[in-house]
């Protein structure tokens, strides 16, 4: 039975529990910097309500202490951004050498008659900077997504609770077609994995036997086998990206149409005058911060279920007794 992501998530804790005062600070740079950001539309909105109708008819110094609010505010969540990149990339960069270290193990005899040395080379290089890869970005992607997805929530609460309930059309069908290309994409990077793994240990094993195949003139017999081997796995790449970029286009065109509903909406409750320009120009910046991750998760999700197939190969791999 193939092992469940609740299983493979807390084989990766593991790893991550002897930094865990480190991750505790990473979340709380992700939560300030994203808060920080959060607030600039708000303040962009005021700005805007500053400017009346009519020539010259506008509190410029209102505007400029909003514009400074804003620049303030988003060079702090740069920084912290920028710290939390660091922190991040050192953070993963210690997992990974504890992982490849535990991976360095004796492993059986009989192992080696199952299972090609090239295979475990490619655990050890392309699984593990795999996971790598998705330490040190996807998770600080998948908390920047959440944060701002309900961050921007309650900011379009406080402007208009009754615009909110364009999403009630639009996210739903975001939620469908990210489950039911997640259900599709994983098993096919499961087979990408595998079949880069097949590639490497062939390729380690007749490079170290090219005297023999020399000896017996059996060079095009080989090479035909690289290339029936070589087409494999670029065709299980190609199919697995495929149908993963498919998500992200798929997902946005669900947020343009909540977008235009926004716009299409929020000018009829400005006749009504139940809301303001400003807090039209905040809500669109905010349907956009709200809708903008829920694309970008979508592709996270996409790039997690590699992670997730090459977590299982290494654990497999882990799991063999020396």
């Amino acid at each position: 039975a193939k092992p469940n992501k609740s299983y493979l998530l807390r084989r990766l804790w593991r790893y991550f529990r002897p930094y865990k005062w480190l991750l505790a600070l990473a979340i709380a740079l992700t939560v300030g910097g994203n808060a920080l950001a959060l607030v600039g539309p708000k303040l962009s909105g005021l700005a805007i309500d500053a400017i009346e109708p009519g020539a010259g008819r506008v509190d410029f110094a209102s505007v400029y202490r909003y514009a400074a609010y804003m620049a303030l505010l988003y060079v702090l969540s740069a920084v912290m951004s920028y710290a939390l990149q660091r922190l991040m990339i050192r953070l993963s960069r210690n997992v990974v050498y504890r992982m490849r270290k535990d991976l360095f193990e004796p492993l059986p005899v009989g192992f080696f008659d199952r299972r090609q040395t090239g295979d475990v080379i490619s655990v050890l290089s392309y699984d593990v900077d795999t996971i790598n890869a998705s330490l040190s970005n996807d998770i600080v992607q998948i908390f920047t997504s959440l944060i701002t997805v309900l961050g921007s929530l309650v900011m379009m609460l406080s402007i208009s609770p009754v615009l909110i309930l364009v999403f009630v059309i639009t996210i739903p069908i975001s939620v469908f077609i990210t489950r039911y290309r997640t259900k599709k994409v994983r098993p096919l990077f499961r087979l990408r994995s595998r079949k880069l793994g097949e590639l490497n240990g062939f390729v380690e094993e007749i490079i170290g036997g090219q005297r023999t195949t020399r000896a017996y003139h059996r060079e095009q017999v080989v090479i035909g086998r690289f290339d029936e081997k070589n087409q494999e796995a670029v065709d299980a790449y190609c199919n697995a990206d495929h149908h993963a970029c498919v998500m992200g286009p798929s997902v946005n065109l669900a947020n343009n149409l909540s977008l235009a509903l926004v716009s299409v909406f929020g000018a009829l409750l400005y006749m009504g005058g139940t809301i303001s320009l400003g807090g039209i120009a905040s809500f669109v910046l905010y349907s956009r911060k709200f809708s903008g991750p829920i694309n970008e998760f979508a592709n996270l999700l996409a790039e997690m279920q590699s992670s997730f197939s090459a977590a299982e190969r290494v654990f497999r791999l882990l799991d063999e007794e020396p």
